[in-house]
């Protein structure tokens, strides 16, 4: 069983943080933007994918920032212990500890 069976919102969850954090790939970024459109009709919202997201979980306004802050924290803290931090990693469990 992978992570998301059965849980299309949750990499749905996982995109956002990344593109909070400014680490989502373009690839990724391409293939979202290109399901805004099916999204604005599932989730009955106007608007880009990430606000899209945004108002079905009823993140205050400045998430992103907030996790993007929550970011550069933890990646700063992981390189004063020599640790490498990897985004989806971190993502993961920022999902799993905060909004599943």
């Amino acid at each position: 069983m992978t992570r998301y069976q059965g849980k299309p919102f949750l990499r749905l969850l996982e995109l956002y943080v990344l593109w909070a954090i400014d680490a989502l790939d373009a690839s990724h970024e391409n293939e979202i933007r290109s399901l805004s459109t099916e999204l604005q009709k599932v989730y009955g919202r106007p608007g880009a994918w990430h606000e899209i997201i945004e108002a079905q979980m009823d993140f205050p306004q400045g998430m992103a920032d907030e996790l993007l802050k929550m970011w550069s924290e933890n990646k700063r803290i992981a390189e004063d212990k020599a640790i490498h931090l990897i985004a989806q990693e971190w993502v993961e469990q920022v999902v799993d500890d905060n909004f599943i």
